[in-house]
């Protein structure tokens, strides 16, 4: 039982640590995190008593179960805080991005792209909704943060799936067009998956290589 409760405490430890990024631990949150170490160490520093019992190792036991139930609640805000801020600071640069310096028309004059707005919206757009059923497939239980965050996420759902449907699978009046391989699925696909973007790379350097050789 001993080893066993030893492992408990290791495996809180490394809850811990993976989530001690300088962005989750400021203020009040640094403050909760050292507590929660301090607690863990009593915890371990109890366990390797010499003089333990069997009834204390119940009581540490019990005593885990409660500290690892608060490092669960305290990991929520970890886990959902920097999606915010990369959403947040994403969008920011973003708009800069599009807004001031003007990116679609750089892309349109140097690369000859035409309506490279657009693919660029459908590609972002991807990215949000990858993001957006990453975070609502990581809220596995019912505290209050992930309720708000579950919520917050399917809203941003409901306003970004009906726009790209209707962008990519309906005509100007309303008619369901037939489905082919546009440049705009192209750049949603790709925004969504990282893994479809290396696989169209790999398939577009082995066709150059295959043209190389064959020179």
């Amino acid at each position: 039982m001993k080893d066993e409760l030893q492992k408990n405490i290791d495996d809180i430890y490394l809850m811990l640590k993976n989530n001690a990024g300088w962005l989750v631990l400021q203020g009040e949150r640094k403050k909760k995190y050292e507590s929660l170490i301090a607690d863990l160490s009593t915890l371990e520093q109890a366990l390797n008593e010499p003089t333990v019992t069997n009834q204390d190792l119940y009581i540490i036991k019990r005593d885990i179960h409660i500290l690892e139930s608060n490092v669960v609640k305290f990991r929520e805000y970890s886990v959902i805080l920097p999606y915010i801020a990369v959403i947040y600071f994403g969008c920011a640069a973003i708009f800069l991005l599009i807004t001031i310096f003007d990116v679609p028309k750089f892309i349109s004059d140097t690369i000859g792209v035409n309506a490279p707005e657009k693919l660029i919206s459908f590609g972002i757009a991807g990215a949000l909704l990858y993001l957006a059923t990453n975070i609502i497939s990581r809220s596995k239980d019912n505290s209050k943060l992930n309720k708000i965050t579950d919520f917050s996420v399917r809203i941003l759902l409901a306003i970004l799936v009906p726009i790209v449907l209707v962008a990519l699978l309906f005509s100007d009046n309303g008619e369901l067009v037939e489905f082919k391989i546009t440049p705009e699925i192209i750049s949603f696909a790709c925004g969504y998956s990282a893994n479809l973007v290396v696989e169209i790379m790999n398939k577009f350097v082995e066709k150059i290589s295959q043209m190389i050789k064959s020179i």
